[in-house]
């Protein structure tokens, strides 16, 4: 039963899932790019296809990073007397943002409902367990009529399910701001309708302080 329901996922049509994070990228056994469960000072996104409707049988491409916001705490500077950000580094954040909101705007006209659903994981989650989760509820929901999104935050540490229940309560507080970025780009996207949160145990947490 297990190979079969395996080679049904792998035939099924996949889920494109856009993905924003600031998880420390790594270099997989492949030489491939995937994120880990330390934490960036930048944030980025990308594009993820995932196959198969069930989490726990499906399989994930390589990520495709669009793009990523400069590194924080961004640079400032002394204008008349008062701080600033830095000009290129606002220039390079607007310059980031739009890229970010252009690629999401083609995927809302694209979409039936031309609405977004963000899922946001919870403790001891890797990267994929989060983009697995995202793909089976837009499988769920109705994979054409929304725009998938994961907000994966530096969750999964190596002190594994319960000591490391510390260490990512401290990156989940780690990302509020990191968060809070990302639901001001992905909220002023244009021709998006309407945005449905989902989030689960410490990504409560995560979204209700950033909000």
């Amino acid at each position: 039963i297990a190979q079969e329901e395996a080679a049904s996922n792998a035939s099924s049509p996949s889920v494109d899932v856009f993905y924003v994070t600031d998880r420390a990228p790594v270099t997989t056994e492949a030489g491939g790019l995937s994120y880990g469960s330390e934490r960036s000072r930048s944030v980025a996104f990308g594009s993820v296809s995932v196959w198969g409707e069930n989490a726990a049988n499906s399989r994930i491409s390589a990520p495709n990073e669009l793009g990523r916001f400069p590194e924080v705490p961004y640079r400032l500077e002394n204008v008349k007397g008062a701080f600033k950000r830095r000009a290129d580094v606002s220039a390079e954040h607007a310059r980031t943002s739009a890229i970010m909101k252009k690629e999401l705007a083609e995927r809302v006209r694209n979409a039936n409902r031309h609405e977004a659903v963000i899922f946001i994981h919870g403790y001891h989650n890797s990267f994929e367990d989060a983009l697995d989760s995202t793909a089976q509820i837009c499988n769920d929901i109705g994979p054409k009529d929304f725009v998938c999104i994961a907000i994966t935050w530096p969750a999964g540490g190596s002190k594994g399910a319960f000591l490391g229940y510390n260490v990512d309560r401290e990156s989940g507080e780690f990302a509020v701001g990191d968060v809070r970025k990302a639901l001001r780009a992905i909220g002023t996207t244009p021709g998006l309708n309407k945005l449905h949160i989902i989030a689960h145990s410490r990504g409560a947490d995560v979204l209700s302080s950033a909000f």
